[in-house]
């Protein structure tokens, strides 16, 4: 199991150090035990939704549905006959 720690000072992707402190302010902690298994079962759902998706995009490409904008009509002829780069 990979397991990544809040290292303080190093750079992140995204810094919410002002969520992080009110839920840490706001918050009993919890055993760590508990804490890898709730983070374990929210894992397996994220990757079950993420494969859900996936399977959803390809099935609506595969069914001729790609370009949804057209499809459900929210595109006009016009703006379907462009190039995907020249809006």
């Amino acid at each position: 199991m990979l397991v990544i720690d809040y290292l303080p000072g190093k750079p992140a992707m995204f810094s919410f150090k002002w969520l992080r402190r009110f839920v840490r302010r706001h918050t009993n902690p919890i055993p760590v035990d508990r804490a890898a298994s709730v983070k374990q079962k929210l894992s397996f759902i994220y990757m079950m939704l993420a494969w859900n998706a996936f399977g959803i995009v390809c099935y609506m490409i595969y069914t001729g549905r790609g370009d949804w904008a057209k499809y459900y009509g929210y595109k006009s002829e016009a703006d379907s006959l462009l190039p995907p780069g020249k809006y």
